[in-house]
């Protein structure tokens, strides 16, 4: 039997979805899945169903405030 490891390639709400705003995020990059390393950037989908690309703290403020989480 072949062991497969699976990375998290996507973060999910931090509430339940039939909580959230249309302007909250249902799901975000993970935080290195785009950029260089040094210029955190990636894209969010809201609850209103549109897809935004962030960067910089706009980016890295979804995760330090955990509205998206893994």
């Amino acid at each position: 039997m072949k062991v497969r490891l699976l990375l998290i390639q996507y973060l999910g709400p931090a509430r339940q979805v039939g909580d959230l705003r249309d302007e909250d995020p249902v799901g975000c990059d993970e935080i290195l899945n785009h950029g260089d390393g040094r210029n955190l950037e990636g894209n969010v989908l809201r609850e209103a169903g549109h897809v935004e690309r962030h960067c910089g703290d706009d980016w890295s403020s979804l995760i330090t405030t955990r509205r998206c989480i893994p």
